[in-house]
């Protein structure tokens, strides 16, 4: 379940806090997160500037040694809700947390997850965070490294995704908890390896989470009927998800994995609300295949969130047949002989395309 390549806890710490007084600027937030600078009513838009202000504070998600300058706004609601924040027009490389009021503790937290529509790349949005009616947040913008310069803010009420669980799918079984070191399917980022079995035709109904600097990953192993097949996996989610096949070497070789673990290839991508995705792959029959679902790295979110996915599994046998005019294997038996001859010189010429 734990992703071993990201280990980094999201964290906060303070940089030049002591000894500023904080400053208020007309159209921006404050210098450091005092409330001095509120957030009446959703939804809020706000310009500013950070040119001209400290580094007072930093979050981890998961990039560390940022000294950018940051501003923050109070927001309170009044009864429990769920918010998106965007920083994707502003005009340099921003990032955007949430800090509850008194321990300042990291809620939420964003580096990179959009474009601006002018091109500009490394824009912070967070999407689908819950907050607790009565308890006061601040809302910072910031920067990675140390970048600076004009933003464009915008904070919202939004609701998650619904993600609904088929008639007759199975529930993935893992216990979603933010940060434990679970076992259950965490396939090559646990030790040993271990996998949820699927089958084709079959429809799992799971959850993730991700904190900033561990995530759930989760694995499923498939076999694949005799005869090459495609198989195609299709995943919808309420978080921004990462799914796919897991090329190997070899998986025969190493119970824990090793290093013969390759890329999510071919991958797919989700984003909440834009519906599910699908990828494909012809595998010979007999083999054991690897499948992966779990969270990208653009946004924080909890158990307790908008964390649910359906991922499926469809086979079909044969694989389309190639394209005319596509040369080598052209019956799929498993060799290039004779009757592949032949099918060629049948299909010699200009292709009906």
């Amino acid at each position: 379940m734990t992703d071993l390549r990201s280990c980094a806890k999201a964290g906060i710490g303070f940089a030049m806090l002591a000894g500023l007084t904080a400053s208020v600027a007309l159209g921006e937030g404050s210098e450091v997160p005092d409330g001095s600078v509120v957030i009446g009513a959703l939804p809020f838009a706000d310009t500013g500037d950070t040119t001209d202000n400290y580094d007072d504070f930093d979050a981890v998600c998961p990039f560390t040694g940022s000294t950018s300058p940051d501003v923050f706004y109070a927001f309170t609601p009044s009864a429990d809700t769920t918010i998106c924040i965007t920083l994707c027009e502003s005009g340099y490389d921003t990032k955007t947390y949430i800090l509850e009021d008194g321990s300042f503790a990291v809620v939420a937290c964003n580096d990179d997850a959009c474009s601006s529509s002018g091109g500009g790349g490394f824009r912070s949005l967070l999407t689908f965070v819950p907050l607790t009616g009565g308890t006061t947040y601040h809302i910072a913008v910031d920067g990675w490294l140390g970048d600076r310069g004009a933003y464009d803010l915008i904070v919202e009420d939004c609701a998650p995704q619904q993600v609904e669980c088929p008639p007759g799918a199975s529930l993935e079984g893992e216990t979603c908890v933010d940060g434990a070191p679970d076992l259950f399917n965490g396939g090559c980022n646990s030790t040993p390896a271990v996998f949820s079995n699927v089958d084709c035709g079959d429809v799992v109904c799971g959850d993730s989470y991700f904190d900033g600097g561990t995530r759930d990953t989760d694995w499923y192993e498939l076999a694949v009927t005799p005869g090459i097949t495609e198989v195609t996996m299709s995943f919808e989610t309420q978080f921004d998800g990462v799914f796919g096949y897991i090329e190997t070497v070899d998986i025969t070789q190493s119970p824990t994995c090793g290093t013969i673990v390759g890329a999510i290839n071919p991958f797919g991508l989700t984003t909440p609300g834009g519906g599910p995705a699908s990828v494909s792959i012809c595998l010979p029959g007999g083999v054991t295949s690897w499948w992966f679902a779990g969270p990208q790295f653009s946004a924080i979110f909890a158990c307790a969130g908008a964390n649910d996915y359906v991922a499926s599994w469809g086979c079909e046998a044969p694989c389309p047949a190639p394209p005319c005019c596509t040369l080598g294997d052209s019956d799929e038996d498993g060799d290039v002989d004779f009757n592949d001859l032949v099918t060629l010189l049948a299909n010699w010429g200009a292709c009906p395309f």
